[in-house]
């Protein structure tokens, strides 16, 4: 249903491509289909590898748009995580809301690993692994605890989430070469 509605819009989004310059181009399809992709991607973590591939061609058919035939190494030209990356990073501030808002619920707490004595590693903040597979706790400590400290000790929700696109992007560069 959704890569349907994503593939119609693109549609429209061709036809008026010739029209419009790249900057407006790029801002439609974030704005009509990357949000469909984005929607409930933290619900649905994680995703088996053959959907993150349907996601990811939508993606790369939204990068098309923007003038010619692109790939995912395209999409990170212009700025955009590829979905695998842009999932991880939408759970990965949700989860530094969870950790840093007081009015975060109670029953999708996460707790901090307390070392048992003082280590080099104390400063850095790292989250509980739960034993329970495939719930919101068990994906946000496996991307949080990947993090340098530096991201993970952020002051704001602002710098952190700058600081882990560059590092997510950064990650996803490497990996498309």
């Amino acid at each position: 249903m959704t890569a349907s509605s994503c593939y119609g819009t693109l549609s429209t989004l061709r036809k008026i491509n010739h029209f419009t310059d790249f900057k407006f181009c790029k801002h439609l399809a974030e704005a009509l289909v990357l949000s469909k992709l984005n929607y409930n991607d933290i619900v649905f973590d994680p995703l088996p590898l053959y959907l993150v591939k349907r996601l990811q061609s939508i993606q790369n058919a939204a990068t098309h748009v923007t003038g010619h035939y692109a790939t995912t190494a395209d999409a990170v030209k212009i700025g955009w995580l590829p979905v695998q990356e842009r999932r991880e990073w939408h759970l990965l501030k949700t989860t530094y809301k969870a950790l840093h808002d007081t009015s975060w619920p109670l029953y999708v707490r996460l707790e901090v690993a307390k070392p048992m004595r003082d280590l080099r590693s104390s400063d850095s903040t790292n989250l509980t692994v739960p034993r329970v597979k495939g719930t919101f706790q068990d994906s946000a400590s496996k991307y949080f605890n990947k993090l340098p400290n530096n991201i993970k000790n952020c002051e704001t929700l602002v710098s952190f989430s700058k600081q882990s696109k560059n590092y997510l992007m950064n990650i996803a560069k490497e990996r498309l070469q």
